[in-house]
C-alpha cells in the first residue's frame, strides 16, 4: 500500500479487516474495495483515491456511511467506521493549525472530553500563546451552532405552546357546537368526532383519525388548512400536525367535555433558521391574536 498517503493507508487497512475485496482495475488512478458479506443487503463498492486530502477526510467517510446505509448495511459494519472517524480525530505533531481545529470542532460535536482536552493542548502548543490570549475557531464555531441550535428549539417551542392554545379554542368551540368530542380507536378502525366546517375554516386545524397505543395518550392526527395552513406553505413547511389527548380510562374509546385533557402540539420546524423562525412566530401570532380578541366564526 505504499501508493497511498498515510491516512487512506488506514482507510484500505480498514476495509480490509472488514472483508471488503480489492477489485481495482489494474491502471486505475483510484482503487475500489467491494463489500458483499452478511451484515449488508445489496453489495457496495468503495471508490478510494490514493491521496485525500486533509479536508476532505471526513466528507470521504461520510460519503461512504451514506452509500452503506442506503446499501442495507447494519450498524455493526457502520460504527466500525464511526470508530475510525474518532480516531483520525487524534491530533499528531505534524498537524497543521487548520488540522487541528477541524479536529477539535469534531471531537466538540462527538462530545468527547479527554478527546478535547488533548486536541485544545496540541492546539495551544502550536499557536505557542498564554491561555488567555488562546482564540479558538472550532470552539467559537461549535459555540455558535449550539447557541443558534438552542434559539431555534426555544422559538419552535413557543410556535408549538402558541399553536397548542389555538387548537384549544378550536377544541372548546366544538364543544359549544355539539356538547362532546369523542375519540374512539377500536379494533376495526378509528375515529373522532370531526371539527364543522365553520370551525376549521376559522381557526385552521382539519383533523385525521386518530392513533392510540395501549397506555399512551390518544393522537389526534391534522393538517393545518385556511390562514394558519397558507403561513405554512410560504414557509416551505408540511401542515401536518399531532395533538396529544390524554386518556383518563385507559380504553379504547373516551369522551371529552372540555380542553383539560389536550396538553400537547407537535410540528417539525427543523428546517427553518433562526431568522424564519423569528418571522414565522409574527406571521402566526397575528393569527391567533385575532381568535383570541373573541373574533369567532
Amino acid at each position: 500500500m505504499a501508493e497511498y498517503d498515510k491516512w487512506v493507508r488506514r482507510l484500505v487497512k480498514l476495509l480490509l479487516d472488514l472483508e471488503f475485496t480489492d477489485v481495482s482495475v489494474a491502471g486505475n488512478k483510484h482503487r475500489k474495495f467491494r463489500y458483499d458479506g452478511p451484515l449488508i443487503e445489496t453489495p457496495y463498492t468503495a471508490t478510494v483515491p490514493s491521496h485525500i486530502k486533509s479536508s476532505s477526510r471526513r466528507a470521504t467517510l461520510a460519503t461512504i456511511k451514506r452509500s452503506l446505509e442506503k446499501c442495507g448495511a447494519n450498524d455493526q459494519l457502520i460504527s466500525r467506521f464511526d470508530n475510525f472517524a474518532l480516531g483520525m480525530l487524534i491530533a499528531e505533531p505534524a498537524d497543521e493549525m487548520t488540522e487541528i481545529e477541524d479536529k477539535l470542532y469534531d471531537a466538540l460535536k462527538s462530545n468527547d472530553r479527554v478527546l478535547i482536552a488533548k486536541i485544545a493542548l496540541q492546539l495551544g502548543a502550536v499557536k505557542g500563546l498564554p491561555l488567555e490570549k488562546l482564540d479558538s475557531t472550532a470552539i467559537s464555531r461549535f459555540e455558535t451552532e449550539q447557541n443558534d441550535q438552542q434559539a431555534r428549539f426555544d422559538i419552535g417551542r413557543k410556535i408549538e405552546k402558541m399553536l397548542l392554545a389555538h387548537f384549544k379554542m378550536a377544541f372548546t368551540y366544538h364543544l359549544g357546537e355539539y356538547g362532546w368530542f369523542e375519540i374512539n380507536v377500536g379494533r376495526y378502525g378509528s375515529s373522532s368526532s370531526q371539527f364543522s366546517e365553520t370551525n376549521y375554516e376559522f381557526y385552521g386545524y382539519k383533523l385525521d383519525k386518530p392513533t392510540y397505543d395501549e397506555f399512551d395518550p390518544f393522537e389526534l392526527n391534522g393538517d393545518c388548512v385556511a390562514e394558519i395552513g397558507a403561513i405554512l406553505k410560504k414557509f416551505d413547511l408540511r401542515t401536518s400536525f399531532t395533538v396529544s389527548v390524554d386518556n383518563p380510562s385507559g380504553e379504547e374509546s373516551y369522551t371529552y367535555d372540555d380542553n383539560s385533557s389536550v396538553y400537547s402540539f407537535d410540528m417539525n420546524f427543523r428546517d427553518l433558521t433562526l431568522a424564519k423562525l423569528e418571522e414565522l412566530q409574527l406571521e402566526l401570532q397575528g393569527v391567533v391574536i385575532q381568535a383570541g380578541l373573541g373574533m369567532k366564526p
